[in-house]
C-alpha cells in the first residue's frame, strides 16, 4: 500500500433512509449539521485482504450517498466520529442500486448537491483523495467485508453546508437518478446559508 488513508468509520445500520425519506436533526448541541456528497460502492462476494489491482472485482455496483455529519460535539469541542456520523438517518442512499457494468468509469462521475434548489457540491470523482482500489486495498487489510456492505469514498469538502429544518436536499451522481430528501428539527435551528468555503473567506475577511 503506497498510501494510507487518515482514517474510516462505521456508520450505524439505523443510519440509512432512501428516496423521499427525512433526516431528523438531533438535540444534540452541535456548532452545525452539514451534507457530505459522495459515490457509494456496493460490495458483491466476501472481501478481505484485497489486491489493489484486483478491487473492482469485489465491487457489485455504486449508488449515492449522502454522508450526513453532526458537528463540534466530541470531545473538547472537537469532531469525534462515532456521535458526529452515526446518528439515525445520517446515511441517506438511492433511489437505486446501478451495477457495475452500467460504470464505464467509477473515477470520472459528477457529483451534485443541492439544497432548497442551491448548487452547494458539484465534483468529479477524479478528484477523490484516495482511489478505489486503494480504498477497498486499505479497508479489507482491516476487516472484511460481507456482500450488500456500503463503502462510501469521501467527498470534496469546500462545498458542505448546513442543513436545518425544514431543507429539500437532492443529490445525484452522473445518471445515477437524483436522491430527494427532506430535513426537520424539533428545535428549528438555523445556520447562514452558506458553503464551508464561503464561510471560511469570509471569516478570514475579518
Amino acid at each position: 500500500m503506497s498510501r494510507l488513508p487518515s482514517n474510516a468509520f462505521n456508520k450505524s445500520s439505523g443510519s440509512v433512509i432512501g428516496n423521499g425519506d427525512t433526516i431528523v436533526l438531533p438535540s444534540a448541541p452541535a456548532t452545525v449539521f452539514e451534507h457530505e456528497a459522495e459515490l457509494g460502492l456496493v460490495i458483491g462476494k466476501r472481501a478481505s485482504a484485497v489486491r489493489a489491482e484486483d478491487a473492482y472485482d469485489y465491487v457489485f455496483g455504486y449508488v449515492n450517498f449522502m454522508d450526513v455529519s453532526c458537528r463540534g460535539i466530541g470531545p473538547a469541542g472537537r469532531d469525534s466520529f462515532f456521535i458526529g456520523k452515526s446518528w439515525d438517518t445520517f446515511g441517506p442512499m438511492g433511489p437505486a442500486l446501478v451495477t457495475a457494468d452500467e460504470v464505464a468509469d467509477p473515477l470520472n462521475l459528477p457529483v451534485r448537491l443541492s439544497v432548497q434548489g442551491e448548487l452547494r457540491q458539484d465534483y468529479s470523482t477524479r478528484s477523490m483523495g484516495h482511489k478505489i482500489p486503494e480504498l477497498l486495498e486499505w479497508i479489507t487489510w482491516i476487516t472484511a467485508l460481507e456482500p450488500g456492505d456500503v463503502v462510501a469514498c469521501g467527498t470534496h469538502h469546500l462545498g458542505l453546508g448546513p442543513l436545518q429544518d425544514g431543507d429539500v436536499v437532492e443529490m445525484e451522481i452522473a445518471e445515477f437518478g437524483k436522491l430527494t430528501v427532506n430535513v426537520t428539527d424539533a428545535l428549528k435551528r438555523s445556520w447562514p446559508r452558506e458553503t464551508r468555503a464561503q464561510r471560511e473567506a469570509r471569516e478570514a475577511a475579518g
